[in-house]
């Protein structure tokens, strides 16, 4: 399906505009995941980070905004055509908005902490799961340009073993003596952690699902 849309775009050209916006949608989620989890693991947070942050997420909401509206635009001028494509296209935006939200929530929870993780071993896990989940959004924009049914697999495995992890770490919170408002932070990190992974391999699911099993791959992927 997605190569098809690829096809489509390079071939007409109409959404090559389209797609390149969304390209940089994903870049500056990728920012902001990285500066939510800075300040999660590292430093201290302030009004000028915060500012940046919440105003890298309306850039990301508002590029949403201007590709569904192009996206009616072409359907008012061709109506009929490239149906698949766009709805392609308006799934994977929205995933990309979503993921600028979580991580601003992310941002949220270190606020709420009132200082970094300290070193112990629920940081220690919930930072690795904060590095495979970086090593995913350095490959999933390469895996949906190129169409790669192989980054997509492995970003898809990769996105089921750090969402069990997460899982795994809430469980094991809940099952701890921490005190209730360092628990729940860390819950919180967990969570808002598993919903930006999942949001990133539904992207790669379009590479490698038919249009209405898209999001779908946890489910069962041949």
């Amino acid at each position: 399906m997605l190569k098809n849309l690829l096809k489509a775009w390079r071939a007409k050209g109409m959404t090559d505009e389209m797609f390149k916006e969304f390209t940089k949608m994903l870049a500056d989620a990728k920012w902001m995941f990285c500066e939510a989890c800075e300040a999660v693991f590292q430093k201290d947070t302030d009004a000028e980070a915060r500012s940046s942050l919440f105003g890298k997420d309306i850039k990301i909401n508002k590029a949403e905004r201007h590709i569904r509206k192009q996206i009616v635009e072409h359907f008012a001028i061709r109506p009929g055509e490239d149906v698949s494509d766009c709805l392609i296209l308006m799934s994977v935006v929205k995933d990309a908005e979503r993921i600028g939200d979580y991580c601003t929530n992310l941002y949220d929870t270190r606020t709420i902490m009132g200082a970094a993780l300290p070193e112990d071993d629920f940081r220690s896990r919930l930072f690795a799961a904060h590095e495979a989940i970086l090593g995913v959004f350095k490959k999933v924009s390469k895996g949906f340009s190129e169409g790669d049914e192989k980054i997509a697999y492995k970003i898809i495995s990769g996105e089921l073993k750090t969402g069990k992890e997460l899982d795994s770490i809430v469980l094991a919170l809940a099952e701890s003596d921490l005190s209730t408002r360092h628990a729940v932070c860390l819950t919180l990190i967990a969570r808002h952690m598993k919903r930006i992974n999942a949001h990133l391999g539904n992207i790669a699911s379009t590479v490698v699902m038919p249009l209405h099993k898209i999001d779908y791959f946890d489910e069962k992927i041949k």
